[in-house]
């Protein structure tokens, strides 16, 4: 069971680094919203260039996050709290709670100037290592505003829901999975994504996302659905590396 525990804590690490940059993607498009406003688009890639052209501004959020996942047959769920620091430094941090066959495990990630910080389940300590080619500042920046994220949509719809309006996304595959992998060093092989945002419908700043994907790690298919929801826009204090042991 510890080696099951381990082996679903690595998943779920990666899964919260997915689903952070996720989380973060309306802001991948400073650039990307330049190509929408010259390029002959949908309803749906306007109302996304309005969200990106809106998160600009957003220099800190948090966000509280649910998971439903299955993988090789067994049900894992998690609860996730984080807080991100776009601006003037990257940095965030984030506790997850997994549920695995009645037991739970907490495992906590911290990135601060290009080191991540993790706490696995069933220790007091962090270990600490360099992010060189991996999810470094530069990668993620690289990811979140590169206008080719754009590419990887096969759909983006969008349509008014009381004062809100709801952008929904059909991610392709092979094109996410090409342009994750050249970014990251993380080996996740998407299957399926799909995603939609709750946008508020005056400030057009993201209330939450829901997220259905199926995807590959390790070995092991992963099929899941999340639900991310954003908070304090701006109030996100700054965040410090931990004490990590000798």
């Amino acid at each position: 069971m510890k080696n099951g525990i381990k082996r679903f804590a690595k998943l779920g690490m990666t899964l919260a680094l997915s689903f952070g940059l996720l989380g973060t993607g309306a802001a991948f498009a400073a650039g990307a919203e330049k190509t929408i406003a010259v390029q002959k688009v949908s309803e749906g890639e306007k109302a996304l260039g309005k969200t990106m052209a809106a998160f600009t501004k957003v220099k800190s959020f948090a966000y509280d996050a649910t998971a439903n996942i299955t993988t090789n047959g067994e049900k894992i769920q998690s609860k996730s709290t984080g807080e991100h620091i776009l601006l003037p430094k990257m940095a965030f941090k984030m506790t997850t709670t997994m549920t695995v066959a009645g037991q739970k495990t907490d495992t906590s990630i911290i990135q601060v100037d290009n080191k991540v910080y993790v706490k696995l389940p069933g220790s007091a300590d962090w270990t600490a290592s360099d992010l060189t080619g991996a999810l470094s500042e530069d990668t993620q920046a690289d990811l979140m505003f590169d206008k080719s994220m754009l590419n990887a949509f096969d759909k983006i719809g969008v349509k008014k829901v009381g004062n809100d309006q709801e952008i929904t996304m059909t991610v392709n595959p092979k094109k996410y999975s090409e342009l994750f992998e050249s970014t990251t060093a993380v080996d996740v092989n998407i299957k399926k994504l799909n995603i939609k945002y709750t946008v508020d419908g005056k400030t057009w700043l993201p209330k939450k996302v829901t997220m259905s994907m199926e995807a590959g790690a390790d070995g092991v298919t992963v099929k899941s659905d999340m639900a991310y929801t954003y908070k304090s826009f701006n109030q996100v204090k700054p965040i410090k590396a931990p004490t990590v042991a000798k």
